[in-house]
């Protein structure tokens, strides 16, 4: 009887296995080598251009003193965007978080988005191209006040009423941190920082159920991480005071320091349990839940050290080691 062929999730799957087998076996070649190819059967692609216009239109288009000002008329949570690159150590600060009795969570909620189409699509023109920015150009008090209704419309009807902030923990929510203050101005953002290489290895060893598709060639990976930088790097010149970067190595290193200091970020008052999410009930699923039981730990840190070599396309697509030693240099400085 012939054996059936395996689908082509099916040969992802079984190469990123070997990739782990090798990796557990201490062979870093071998290990990149299985990953690559499992990556090599997952669908999707990424165009490095139209990352780079859409960062270029935000800089020069998204200017918060050009832009009109949404009140806040009603009673809810303040809303904290937990951001960052996926795998770079959000899953762990939103469980931290979450135990303090005055916190809540959408979770990975794709309410900013879907508010952000609700306001970007009436202002488009028919006969031309699709304008991400162009609400920044015309958006009125009306539409301004329907995306924050929509938004808002993701928060549990049953929300604790204790809760004086809600998590919203999409990690790429990051690239819209504009649109965000424009309709929730008395929300808060975070950025988590993990070493880009760490975040990298993570990145293409991960076979992901769907999205992430820069996640397919260390090229890629390494664009979108400098992206990803360059953004929120403009929406924190633009927006001071609102943007925390979170050193992912300090939080581990420093766990109830660097807490006092988000807890203050976040006009919240200290809670010695948010540094125990692993004895909390409130632990949130997401593909990295499996790191919470380990408590606050250093294992995350490194990774990537035996992978030098075999991560050179990412390194060189980073901008090299110059680039990589800055990121270091101003994670170590960060507060």
């Amino acid at each position: 009887m012939e054996t059936p062929l395996l689908t082509e999730a099916e040969k992802a799957t079984a190469n990123n296995t070997l990739g782990r087998i090798a990796a557990k076996a201490g062979s870093p070649k071998e290990a990149i080598g299985y990953f690559e190819q499992s990556k090599s059967w997952m669908n999707g692609t990424y165009v490095p251009e139209i990352e780079e216009q859409e960062i270029s239109d935000q800089i020069s288009r998204y200017l918060p003193k050009n832009l009109l000002s949404v009140q806040q008329t009603d009673q809810y949570p303040v809303p904290v965007f937990l951001t960052g690159l996926p795998r770079s150590g959000t899953t762990l600060l939103e469980n931290m978080l979450i135990q303090h009795p005055r916190a809540t969570t959408i979770g990975e909620s794709k309410g900013l988005l879907r508010s952000m189409n609700a306001v970007t699509q009436p202002v488009q023109q028919p006969e031309i191209p699709f304008d991400k920015w162009r609400w920044c150009d015309e958006v009125s008090q009306e539409l301004a006040h329907a995306g924050r209704r929509c938004y808002l419309d993701h928060f549990p009807a049953n929300y604790d009423n204790c809760a004086k902030v809600c998590i919203d923990k999409l990690p790429q929510n990051h690239f819209e941190f504009g649109f965000a203050h424009l309709i929730l101005p008395e929300s808060r953002f975070i950025f988590m920082m993990r070493h880009p290489l760490d975040v990298g290895l993570s990145l293409l060893s991960n076979n992901f159920s769907g999205g992430h598709s820069y996640s397919k060639r260390q090229e890629w990976i390494g664009h979108r991480i400098r992206c990803a930088y360059t953004s929120v790097d403009d929406y924190a010149q633009k927006l001071p005071g609102r943007i925390r970067f979170q050193s992912y190595r300090k939080l581990v290193d420093q766990p109830e320091k660097q807490l006092r200091a988000i807890l203050t970020h976040l006009d919240l008052d200290w809670d010695p349990a948010c540094l125990f999410p692993e004895d909390g009930e409130r632990l949130i699923q997401t593909a990295s839940i499996n790191q919470i039981p380990k408590g606050l730990n250093r294992s995350g840190l490194d990774k990537w050290r035996p992978y030098e070599r075999e991560l050179a396309p990412l390194i060189e697509a980073l901008g090299g080691w110059d680039w990589i030693n800055d990121w270091q240099t101003r994670d170590a400085e960060t507060a």
